[in-house]
Order: structure tokens, then sequence, then C-alpha cells
């Protein structure tokens, strides 16, 4: 069977197979491309007389396929197809086990960061995985993984975990209790009470490993404290940050006067509360009827009417407005166009050229 200029152990018919996996290596630098091809192309074609497109499967190019990449195929232009060997590595029946394939083996072998010897020549040619331009985060070096390493040993060695404190007895001890064999965290599937009596055993009390030792503790004012100390600490520190509390609180102890509460019953604020509020016993979801909403607001427009306007209540209302742009609305009888108020009140169902029946 005649492949091209692909180079593959085994022969196939590729009307059994979908599609197939790829590499290209360049001979001269040692540089791979990896890829997926299929074997035909699939077409609509309109007919004649007919709805549906016929559909039509065409074999591809596959034969000559240089690969997607541009500049792989400017190197096959410019240095010459013999430079190169085209490798088959897997057939694939169906499309999602072709991309799939073509994604995992990427991914693997890292084609985006992976270098040549020298470790300033990219290895692949491929500059996308899956479609998708991917910006892999940059290594750091050696030289600053040791700055960073020496860093943190630096940081770490007078503030050292609780865990470098233990000597080799604590720590076997340790390892012991938590992290082999039954007690291991992975392995203990344990009930309430059970678990209540391994915390007592191993965790709380004397039987913590950390018990009666200093902690490391950032904040200075609560070093070196423990029990009941550390608890008389705390509240003398937070009734300097909060003196009014308790006894020292201005109204500790003491009752409001029937004037005060006088004064909040006839708040008008306060005249919607209780049997007063319109919602009163009634369910949230509750809808008002055409009665009670004119009645509503009815009660509105008797609560603003005849009071008057506070000193230039109408140049901030107008300070207000400017700048915005307002709504606007076309007539479907008279063509008109207006404010969408106006244009609600004296034009539409109102226009005087509605035409009658």
């Amino acid at each position: 069977m005649d492949i091209g200029h692909w180079i593959f152990p085994e022969e196939f018919n590729i009307d059994e197979w979908f599609g197939f996996i790829y590499r290209i290596v360049e001979c001269d630098t040692g540089k791979e491309y990896i890829g997926k091809k299929q074997f035909h192309q699939y077409l609509r074609k309109t007919v004649k007389g007919k709805k549906n497109k016929k559909r039509i499967k065409k074999e591809s190019d596959w034969k000559s396929y240089t690969g997607s990449s541009e500049l792989l195929n400017q190197c096959i232009s410019s240095k010459g197809k013999e430079n190169y060997l085209f490798y088959i590595e897997s057939l694939h029946k169906t499309r999602g086990s072709l991309v799939y394939e073509e994604v995992r083996k990427q991914i693997f072998e890292d084609v985006l960061r992976a270098k040549l010897p020298n470790q300033s020549t990219p290895k692949y040619f491929n500059r996308h995985i899956g479609a998708i331009k991917f910006i892999p985060p940059e290594e750091h070096s050696e030289e600053t993984r040791l700055k960073i390493s020496n860093s943190l040993t630096e940081r770490y060695k007078n503030n050292p975990h609780w865990r470098a404190l233990l000597s080799s007895d604590e720590m076997k001890k340790l390892n012991e209790l938590y992290y082999s064999g039954e007690s291991h965290y992975l392995h203990r599937l344990m009930n309430d009470e059970e678990r209540e009596t391994f915390l007592n055993m191993y965790s709380r009390g004397k039987n913590n490993p950390q018990y009666g030792k200093e902690p490391y503790n950032k904040n200075k004012k609560y070093e070196g404290l423990f029990g009941e100390e550390k608890s008389i600490q705390i509240k003398k520190i937070l009734r300097e940050k909060c003196p009014k509390r308790g006894n020292e609180n201005g109204m500790f102890g003491k009752k409001h006067t029937e004037e005060t509460k006088l004064k909040w019953k006839n708040d008008k604020r306060r005249i919607h509360r209780g049997e007063k509020n319109g919602m009163f016993n009634k369910p949230c979801f509750y809808k008002m009827t055409e009665e009670e909403i004119d009645a509503w607001k009815q009660n509105i427009s008797k609560s603003s009417k005849g009071k008057p306007k506070p000193d230039g209540f109408g140049e901030k209302l107008s300070q207000a407005s400017k700048g915005h742009k307002k709504k606007t609305a076309t007539c479907v009888y008279c063509k008109k166009t207006g404010g969408a108020a106006n244009m609600k009140r004296y034009h539409f169902e109102n226009c005087k050229f509605k035409p009658t029946d």
C-alpha cells in the first residue's frame, strides 16, 4: 500500500481507521513535531430538489501532508524534504480517541517547554496543545533555586517548626502513634467513641506532643502566656481598647424613662408597625387587589399634598437630572416623539389622533 512519505511498520486499510498520530523529526537539529491527521474529509453538497445536503466522504491529502505548523513548513521548504523523517506512531478509529492521544502525548512530552541538549533551543516545533496557546510558567534556574533555599533556611533558623524541635526519639514515637500501621490517619475508621478515646490518649492535655512547650507567636502581646494568665491578659487588653464595657457603660443598669418610651411610640417612622402595617397577618406572597392599590396611591398623595417644599428643592432636582439622558417614546398614532412621561399622559391611548370605531 502506498503511504506517501510516512514510515510505518505494518500495512493498513484507511477505510478502517479515522486518523493517525504522527511525529516529524528534523535530522540535522533533532527538533520534532507531534500532531494528528485524518484519512478522510467529510463534505456537504447541495442536491437539487432535496432539503438536506448530501454527505460526501473524500480521501484527504494525508500522503503528502507535512504538518500544520507554519514554522515547520517554512523549514521544510528551505532545507528540503529529505532532511526530515515522517513517522506514523498510532492509528485511531474515532475522532475522540485521536484528539485525546494527541493532547496526552504532547503534554506527556512537555512539547511547550522541552529543550535540546544545548538548553537554549526548543526541542519541538509545537506552540499549541489542543488548539490552545498555553503560556507555561517560567522555571527558576539552579542559581535562583539555591538562593530561595538559602533564604528559607535563614528565615526558619530562629523560628523553626515545632517538628524540627523534636528529638529523634520523640519523632520516632510521633510517627508510630500517627503515621504507621493502623494508627495512620488514612487507616483510622473509627466511630465517635473510639475517636474520642484516641484523641484523649495522644492529642489532648499532657499527651499532646506540644504540651508545655513555648510556641512561636507573631503577636508579642500574647507570647509566653498560657492558661488562666493568658485569659486575664487578653481581657485586660480588650478593656483598654473598649472602655465602655460592663459596669463602665453609661446605660448599664438603667431603664428608659416613660417620656422616652412615649416619644418612640409617637415617632412617625413607627406608625406602620404591628397591626398598623398593611401586611399584618398576610403571607409574604400576598398580592394587593385593585381597590387596595388605589387606596395606597391616595394615601401617598395625601401625605405629600399641601406640604411646602424645602428651600432649593427645585434647584436640587434640576442639578440631579442634568447630564442624564431622559427616556423618550414615539406615539403609534401621531408619530410624535417626546419625553416618556408626557407622551404617556397625552398620547398613545389619550392621543387625539387615535382613530375611533
